[in-house]
């Protein structure tokens, strides 16, 4: 073989390989950008999955409040107490920075908690209270001020316009200690905004677990 053809064969093999390299940064730039894509979709499903959950709660509270059949309050309680719960996973499954929905999570929380232990005194052939049933009312304001506020959210995400995948990158940014000072992410001021107002809510006492009375105690003895 001539010096001339060696060198063509080379230029040959080169080529192959550079095409090769391409073809495979190319096939690994799509694969991630699928991957992007699939989690993104992840989040929205979770998102509007806790907003119909939400707006499900409101609901079955109001149905829960005017019923007059003891039956129906306790199905209509039930079902609200895995409602909450369900709404509460799907917020805590967002790519948030740790904390941001603390307080809304505690509220769905004991608002789950409540309902069931409500409609277990009903279920026990005992009445409500004039004290648990105007904390009833209460709660349905108050999940209706989130469901309102979840909702102008929703209009963003709806839009386009919440970057789930940056909201997660960012977060995660935040979440280094070496990272301090870094501004919320961009796209979950929505959330700051639904955080800020369930701190303003009123604590809910009640004969259940996660009532802030027995939350606030502290322990005697380890």
């Amino acid at each position: 073989m001539t010096v001339s053809h060696s060198v063509r064969w080379g230029g040959i093999l080169l080529s192959v390989a550079l095409l090769a390299s391409l073809t495979w940064g190319l096939s690994e730039r799509a694969a991630r950008r699928e991957a992007e894509m699939l989690l993104s979709a992840r989040y929205q499903q979770a998102f509007f999955g806790a907003l119909g959950q939400i707006e499900s709660v409101e609901l079955l509270l109001t149905k829960a409040l005017v019923s007059g059949s003891e039956r129906e309050r306790i199905r209509y309680l039930t079902e609200l107490w895995q409602q909450a719960f369900t709404a509460q996973a799907n917020l805590n499954a967002l790519p948030l920075r740790q904390g941001t929905l603390m307080r809304t999570s505690q509220f769905l929380t004991q608002l789950g908690d409540f309902s069931f232990v409500a409609g277990q005194k009903i279920a026990a052939g005992e009445q409500l209270s004039d004290e648990e049933q105007r904390q009833l009312e209460q709660l349905r304001g108050e999940v209706e001020a989130l469901a309102s506020e979840l909702a102008q959210v929703a209009k963003a995400a709806a839009d386009g316009q919440m970057p789930w995948e940056e909201i997660r990158r960012r977060s995660n940014l935040n979440l280094n200690p070496l990272s301090k000072g870094l501004e919320a992410p961009e796209g979950s001021s929505g959330f700051l905004r639904i955080e800020q107002q369930m701190q303003e809510f009123p604590t809910l006492v009640y004969d259940g677990p996660f009532s802030d009375h027995v939350r606030s105690h502290s322990p005697r003895a380890l």
